[in-house]
């Protein structure tokens, strides 16, 4: 049934989509790594790889306005492994990383899973505790 030409349940994805743009909005440090992951992905597809240096980004015709490489956790440039971070029980690898954790011991990631059969290569920005990303290895 619809009302006016909108399904039922038309609100609730708008309403969830209006709090992750808020949560995003209170979050620099995830949306600032959000902006460095899409850049990411673009960089893999148009060279089959990950830049060398994080600043290689910056050259990407698509940009809007130059990426900002430090973060707003820690004031320090973030941390790249463009060979991977490993961990044994992911199959993601972390590449990009705030040099220090936060005040409640989480440390913002940008895991990547590189292309594979017909998949393309997927990133996800995330916030983990300190005791797992020691557990990621080079």
């Amino acid at each position: 049934m619809t009302v006016n030409g909108a399904s039922p349940g038309a609100a609730a994805p708008a309403a969830r989509s209006a709090q992750i743009e808020q949560a995003i909005g209170a979050n620099p440090a995830g949306m600032r790594l959000q902006e460095i992951s899409g850049a990411l992905l673009e960089y893999y597809a148009i060279h089959g790889r990950l830049p060398a240096a994080l600043a290689e980004l910056q050259s990407l015709p698509d940009l809007d306005q130059p990426l900002n490489l430090v973060s707003p956790t820690s004031g320090k440039p973030y941390g790249y492994a463009p060979q991977g971070l490993k961990s044994p029980t992911d199959t993601r690898e972390i590449v990009v990383y705030d040099i220090a954790s936060d005040a409640s011991g989480l440390r913002y990631v940008i895991l990547l899973r590189r292309p594979r059969a017909r998949e393309a290569a997927a990133t996800w920005v995330d916030r983990i505790p300190e005791a797992k990303f020691q557990q990621y290895v080079r």
